[in-house]
């Protein structure tokens, strides 16, 4: 004869009809389940960003800014997660040598890719460099891709690089426009100079025709006599033809002279009959 059970109810599980004789009583209960039971993770769980559906496009273009200063370790910026950072740094340790020389003052954009590939672009006034971590968890060195000091500019151009507005930019390119009027005491030719009146202070000054800007005129006078050489190999295209005197020439006192510079070995005196 089936009597009503004693025994703690089971837990719940796998569907199952059972063997038992007897039957349960009326108030029975059953263990409740956990959540862990059911399947769901604990409240300490971490995903990829890949788990989450949609979340890599969401974070796109979310990076956090931070901000680095004092002594900067590159090797451990962000705990290694993407990230952009101000840095203004008095030291710094793992970093590209020269950033100090550049005031320690620069940005970085730190990223991961999915393979655990971490890199590293950092731009300074100075340079701009970059390196990366493969999986192997050690940083290359870093690669330096634009250096300021390397290019073949001038210190005028130099001085751009370091002006930040178009009003910066102007002023700076005002300041070196080069005198419309220099004075020569001295022999001279024409490297380097910019101007395009030269005055003879005294009929001593001697000028010859080398080292000009091809393109550029110059306007020659003297208070005394003007004395211009033509060097061996160069030559000089008059009005008539090429200059009868091949050596040079002189002109009276205050007797201007244009010249312009077609290139090494060659110049023009425009509209000037001797």
């Amino acid at each position: 004869m089936p009597a009503p059970s004693s025994e703690m109810p089971q837990d719940l599980g796998t569907a199952s009809s059972g063997s038992g004789d007897d039957y349960s009583r009326a108030d029975h209960r059953h263990k409740k389940p956990s959540l862990a039971d059911l399947g769901a993770a604990a409240t300490s769980h971490t995903h990829t960003t890949s788990q989450v559906t949609e979340l890599d496009s969401a974070l796109l273009g979310k990076l956090p800014l931070i901000q680095l200063s004092g002594i900067v370790a590159f090797d451990s910026v962000n705990g290694e997660l993407p990230c952009a950072a101000e840095i203004n740094a008095t030291s710094a340790t793992n970093s590209p040598a020269n950033i100090l020389a550049s005031g320690g003052r620069g940005f970085l954009i730190q990223g991961r890719g999915a393979a655990g590939y971490l890199t590293q672009l950092l731009t300074v006034p100075e340079f701009a460099a970059y390196r990366m971590m493969p999986s192997s968890g050690v940083w290359a060195a870093w690669r330096i891709f634009w250096d300021r000091e390397a290019l073949p500019i001038s210190t005028l151009g130099r001085d751009l690089l370091n002006d930040t507005t178009a009003p910066e930019m102007r002023a700076t390119i005002g300041a070196a426009e080069a005198p419309a009027l220099i004075t020569k005491s001295t022999a001279y030719n024409f490297t380097g100079i910019t101007a395009s009146l030269i005055k003879h202070a005294n009929g001593d000054v001697v000028a010859t025709l080398s080292g000009g800007i091809p393109g550029r005129s110059y306007t020659l006078v003297s208070a005394s006599t003007l004395l211009i050489v033509i060097p061996a190999g160069v030559t000089l295209y008059g009005t008539s033809g090429i200059w009868d005197n091949a050596s040079g020439f002189s002109l009276g006192g205050m007797r201007p002279v244009t010249l312009q510079c077609l290139s090494d070995t060659e110049w023009l005196i425009p509209n000037y009959v001797p």
